[in-house]
């Protein structure tokens, strides 16, 4: 039963220093990357499904969800991705 207990609290360590490393990333990171920012302004796709979190504060970023975060943070990564990759396309 102890080993159950040490396995629990671990795992919820390891859950809470995720989001606050996730949180931090989307706060001190990601929302002030020129990189991303231009991206997501040169983007219709991009600025319609991310700007608003160009704004959040760090309140709205805590208040999410650990399953909305890493949906963000999955999401970003895939569109990102695809985003660069047409953009590097050119037409012959």
């Amino acid at each position: 039963m102890k080993i159950n207990k040490i396995i629990t609290e671990e795992i919820r360590g390891f859950i809470n220093e995720a989001r606050e490393h996730l949180i931090d990333y989307f706060i001190n990171t990601w929302s002030k990357s020129q990189n991303v920012q231009s991206m997501i302004n040169n983007s219709n796709y991009l600025n319609n499904k991310y700007s608003k979190y160009l704004e959040f504060t760090p309140e709205q970023w805590n208040e999410m969800t650990d399953e909305e975060l890493l949906h963000i943070w999955n999401e970003w990564d895939m569109d990102e991705k695809l985003v660069t990759t047409n953009s590097r396309r050119r037409p012959k």
